[in-house]
């Protein structure tokens, strides 16, 4: 059976991954949440075994993240820099609509020819903006100066769609989904959205676009 500690350690693991989707993993607050632990975690109850275990394995985890994490986070601040949280990307057709939907958007300058210089937040948030454009047919030049991505799809059993400027770099199967399987996609950034458009047609899910 599950203990008290299991069970804080799942909660805290499901926003962990929520956590990662837009934030770098070290900064993730693991000593507030191993003092939360000790606070709200009974010392009595069944599964003593169990309990001691979790207890310790979980203190010693969360310990040694939190110190190796704020010393990544004292050299990215100090002698490496601060990581930039943001990306520009050069947008074809992007609308004066395109940012009043999106307030993640915010406009860098117009280089003619209908392209524009964007400013969006990186991580998810990128895919989530990419998928926004893609859908109301804009189309994308350049992404931080590269000319080809990763993205990743979750795509049914079968052949994807021909993709134009698109190589397939792996296909894995997914446990939790025996449904779908993954599939890694080497993208050229002025298919991009093409490609994004096409998967979603053929009933694929876009996963993530590994921005740079």
């Amino acid at each position: 059976g599950k203990t008290a500690e299991d069970e804080f350690a799942a909660r805290d693991m499901q926003a962990y991954a929520a956590f990662l989707r837009q934030t770098p993993w070290y900064e993730y607050p693991f000593a507030s949440r191993l003092v939360a632990f000790w606070r709200v975690t009974p010392l009595r109850g069944a599964h003593v075994a169990r309990k001691l275990e979790r207890r310790a394995l979980l203190s010693l985890e969360y310990s040694v993240k939190a110190i190796y994490g704020a010393l990544i986070g004292y050299a990215s601040a100090t002698a490496l820099g601060i990581a930039d949280r943001a990306l520009q990307t050069v947008v074809v057709g992007l609308e004066p609509t395109d940012v009043a939907r999106d307030p993640r958007i915010t406009v860098v300058r117009d280089l003619g020819d209908g392209r524009t210089l964007i400013r969006t937040p990186r991580y998810r948030a990128y895919t989530e903006v990419l998928l926004g454009l893609a859908r109301r047919g804009r189309d994308v030049a350049e992404i931080a100066g590269n000319h080809r991505i990763l993205v990743t799809v979750l795509a049914p059993a079968g052949s994807l769609p021909p993709l134009p400027g698109a190589t397939t770099l792996f296909a894995v199967p997914l446990q939790s989904r025996p449904d779908r399987r993954r599939v890694g996609l080497d993208v050229s950034v002025p298919r991009l959205a093409a490609t994004i458009r096409t998967l979603e047609k053929a009933d694929v899910s876009i996963e993530h676009v590994y921005d740079y």
